[in-house]
């Protein structure tokens, strides 16, 4: 057993909040993905992590407000929405796709093709829903069976308006929750050098990060901000919150910056000469 796996050992056991996250890295091949992702993808994420450059909520707030994000803080004296269930779909209401769940034998290509995405109305019949999906597998849907949500077709409804739901850019993140957060920079560099050695072993130790498309921000019960996103490699909603956790990268998928190559040579070649 190498040196930085016992002291990864020990670390999961001084801390038991960080075991969920950190004891699955000690697996045989260990990986929280549940998709594969490109070297480079692996190489970028572990020069976010080296460098360690923290980016605080401010900072990511106006990068999500640049991509059509509104921020909504949680207020407990707002007064309820009414509830749409069992309505009938109306134009611009946003939607989501679970395959699961339909019982339509009509929408199970349809479901297959679009599932876990969400998108928009744009046509709404008496036995019908036609849907604008605009992510990666974009394009337009038709579900038949009802002009409502459940298993008849096998959409669900979410509450945001037309008018309010971001611009339809990817992002991608590098992030360190609070639960595998380390209580210092002695215990941050036993992580960032076991994902190091994970890397040049051929494992995928990427566990921090995410890409997918922007959802939602604001201030949440706790008061504390965050932000969330619909996640490609682990499937559903994710919630961020650069307060509690340590957000080391957000940015505009396929933009990333012209110098992280080079500064992760860089870092790697320092890091080789501490080890000699």
């Amino acid at each position: 057993m190498s040196k930085l796996k016992s002291a990864l050992i020990r670390l999961a056991h001084a801390h038991p909040e960080l075991r969920g996250d950190l004891l699955p890295l000690l697996a045989p091949g260990g990986s929280l993905q549940k998709t594969a992702i490109t070297k480079d993808t692996e190489d970028f994420t572990t020069w976010a992590i080296m460098r360690d450059d923290r980016i605080n909520p401010n900072e990511a707030e106006k990068f999500l407000e640049k991509l059509g994000l509104k921020r909504r803080d949680y207020d407990p004296n707002a007064p309820k929405q009414p509830s749409k269930r069992g309505q009938p779909l109306l134009k611009g209401e946003r939607v989501e796709v679970k395959a699961q769940e339909n019982s339509n034998p009509l929408n199970v290509d349809v479901c297959k093709q679009f599932d876990k995405q969400d998108g928009y109305v744009t046509d709404v019949g008496s036995d019908f829903v036609v849907v604008d999906f605009r992510g990666p597998r974009g394009g337009l849907g038709r579900f038949e069976g009802s002009n409502g949500t459940g298993k008849k077709n096998g959409l669900y409804r979410y509450t945001d308006p037309l008018e309010n739901a971001p611009t339809r850019k990817m992002i991608e993140v590098v992030y360190i929750s609070d639960k595998d957060k380390p209580k210092s920079k002695n215990n941050l560099r036993i992580v960032q050098e076991y994902v190091e050695e994970g890397l040049q072993k051929g494992e995928s130790r990427s566990s921090q990060y995410y890409s997918g498309l922007p959802r939602s921000m604001g201030k949440g019960k706790d008061g504390t901000f965050f932000f969330a996103m619909m996640s490609q490699q682990r499937g559903g909603y994710r919630a961020f919150n650069p307060q509690k956790g340590q957000l080391l990268y957000i940015g505009q998928l396929n933009q990333r910056p012209g110098a992280w190559k080079g500064e992760f040579a860089a870092l790697q070649a320092k890091a080789g000469e501490g080890e000699e």
